[in-house]
């Protein structure tokens, strides 16, 4: 009986990903950021970090019957794939969910949460919109 010598096989060179680019995450961050500033004053910048925004209202309020020494407004970051955007003012007010323009609504992942996957001045425009009404709640309920 012969014995056949072993044959390695060669590897195959890995697939490039074929389709879609992936969005510049830190221009959409930056985006959502300036949209964010937009609130400040009278809110305060808490947060400020490469990759995290976060804005805050200083005023100690009582909100649902709980004492807070500040209230959370909202804030952005960079995830493995996309941008997110918290406001709570949604989630304070889910009424306002009907106030988002169809783009914004579709981004929505949660209670407060939007996953921005691409970079898009038109959608910038809406969160820029979508602060201002959440300053104007926050104003109404007293958090500012």
């Amino acid at each position: 009986m012969v014995k056949k010598a072993a044959v390695k096989k060669k590897k195959a060179a890995p697939k490039k990903a074929v389709g879609k680019p992936k969005p510049d995450l830190k221009k959409i961050f930056a985006q959502l950021k300036a949209a964010l500033s937009v609130a400040c004053p009278p809110l305060t910048v808490t947060v400020d970090k490469p990759g995290t925004y976060e804005v805050t209202s200083l005023k100690p309020v009582t909100f649902r019957g709980r004492n807070y020494p500040k209230m959370y407004f909202g804030s952005t970051a960079i995830k493995k794939d996309y941008v997110v955007l918290y406001l709570l003012y949604v989630y304070a007010q889910p009424d306002q969910v009907a106030k988002l323009s169809p783009a914004l609504q579709k981004c929505m992942k949660g209670l407060s949460c939007f996953h921005i996957k691409k970079e898009d001045p038109a959608l910038a425009k809406d969160v820029t919109k979508a602060v201002k009404q959440g300053l104007a709640c926050f104003k109404k309920l007293k958090l500012i």
